[in-house]
């Protein structure tokens, strides 16, 4: 009789256990919706038969990868660019190979010296290969040299170098120099302007150049808006147009300013901003001269076929103090144009996960909150920080006015966030899109299966 009891007391109480937990169960849409979705956010799932959870980061990161990685051989960003004479260097350079990308920053490559005989003409094909290395194929010289062809398998063509025998560097390179004496462009340069009248802003100061004799120079605490340009009557094609190389000095260290760089037709904008900041380079060095490239697709969309005019604008509400020089315009480098993001565009669709939940993991399943009809749809570009960025919306943020606005949930990705962070992916959470801290970055962590 005792043990009759027993068995009914144990019946009882996984008969009131069932119960609480029946109780418990939860469908998908019984959970809170979640409005600030991040990276740490959990879904369940099931993998042959066992219960598991992935973060939606994963979900998210794949995509990345699969956007990224998966389309059309070539350079994603950076640039291999001239330096002079018949080296060049890589510079914050990202190119894709088999769906693998590959990154190079610094690396110099150093063409052949031209033939002696002025009719021996070359042709120099730099490339990339699958092993993330930089390499040079030389073609056979002669009056009219045929360009090398990569092998397609693991090599990618980055860019090409036309070497005219008897030269003394490519001919398809046209450095143009708009600032280096204040020459003006009756001087071979480009004619000079300021809107401080000069009381915050000289064009040709002489005291300690960064090169020469003479830098533009900020004299005086900058307000808000007070600008200098760069002016030359032949415009640059947007077609033809490379990059453009300056060099920088910080007088006081900036902390959280920055200084706006826009090129115009005339009085017509054509780009969209790109920013020179803190994440660009080191404010706080009051000493070192600092190079920086601002590449053609870090100007985002262009509203023009070309551009006379370089604009660089305080636009901080602080004062901030720094002197400019050795500004160029390079052309006709010939690298073909980044190959972007061509994946076909990616759909994930975690609706049904809450099918997968088995009864005994309901605590667990509580803790976890759910994300609902995950679509990636055409990115858009837009400019982060100075920088170009491909763009994924959220699916809150569905209004068509915002297809190309960044909003808050929003991730981009493929792009630098300054000139040596590059960025996979980042997920945007409340704040200015041009602050590091309103971004959560991410890396690709392969390919995902969801079953």
């Amino acid at each position: 009789m005792d043990e009759y009891k027993l068995i009914l007391q144990q019946l009882s109480d996984i008969t009131l256990s069932l119960n609480t937990l029946i109780a418990s169960i939860k469908k998908t849409t019984d959970f809170p919706f979640q409005t600030n979705f991040n990276s740490s956010s959990a879904i369940r799932v099931e993998v042959n038969g066992i219960s598991q959870y992935i973060n939606a980061q994963q979900i998210i990161d794949a995509a990345v990868l699969d956007a990224n990685s998966v389309g059309k051989n070539g350079r994603v960003s950076g640039n291999i660019v001239h330096v002079g004479g018949f080296t060049y260097k890589t510079v914050n350079l990202v190119y894709r190979l088999n769906n693998i990308l590959f990154y190079s920053h610094g690396f110099t490559i150093v063409l052949s010296d031209s033939d002696p005989i002025i009719t021996n003409n070359r042709i120099d094909t730099i490339y990339g290969d699958d092993a993330g290395l930089i390499d040079v194929i030389e073609s056979a010289v002669g009056p009219a040299p045929i360009k090398p062809l990569v092998e397609t398998s693991s090599q990618v063509e980055l860019t090409f170098a036309e070497i005219p025998g008897q030269s003394t560097e490519p001919s398809n390179i046209d450095t143009q120099t708009w600032y280096l004496e204040n020459l003006q462009e009756v001087g071979g340069e480009s004619d000079t302007a300021e809107n401080t009248s000069a009381a915050r802003i000289d064009l040709a100061n002489t005291d300690a150049p960064i090169e020469g004799t003479v830098s533009i120079k900020t004299i005086d605490d900058l307000n808000t808006n007070d600008e200098f340009s760069l002016f030359n009557s032949t415009p640059v094609q947007i077609s033809t147009f490379d990059f453009i190389k300056l060099s920088i000095q910080s007088l006081r260290a900036w902390g959280n300013d920055h200084i706006q760089v826009q090129l115009f037709s005339g009085v017509t904008l054509i780009n969209d901003t790109i920013v020179i900041n803190k994440n660009m380079i080191n404010v706080n060095d009051l000493v070192t001269e600092q190079e920086v490239y601002l590449f053609k697709q870090m100007f985002g969309i262009f509203g023009g076929t070309a551009f006379d005019k370089i604009v660089f604008w305080n636009k901080s509400t602080n004062k901030i103090l720094y002197q400019v020089d050795k500004i160029y315009v390079q052309i006709g480098g010939e690298t073909p144009d980044p190959v972007g993001i061509t994946g076909e565009d990616v759909s994930l669709d975690v609706s049904s996960f809450g099918n997968n939940l088995s009864s005994a993991d309901v605590n667990a399943q509580i803790a976890f909150q759910t994300l609902n009809d995950l679509i990636i749809s055409a990115a858009p570009t837009v400019t982060v920080n100075g920088n170009g960025f491909s763009l994924r919306k959220h699916p809150d943020n569905s209004n068509p006015s915002f297809a190309s606005t960044i909003e808050d949930n929003d991730i981009i990705y493929s792009g630098f966030w300054d000139t040596t962070t590059w960025w996979p992916a980042a997920f945007k959470k409340a704040g200015d899109k041009d602050l590091v801290g309103s971004w959560v970055p991410f890396n690709p962590i392969g390919s995902l299966a969801l079953i």
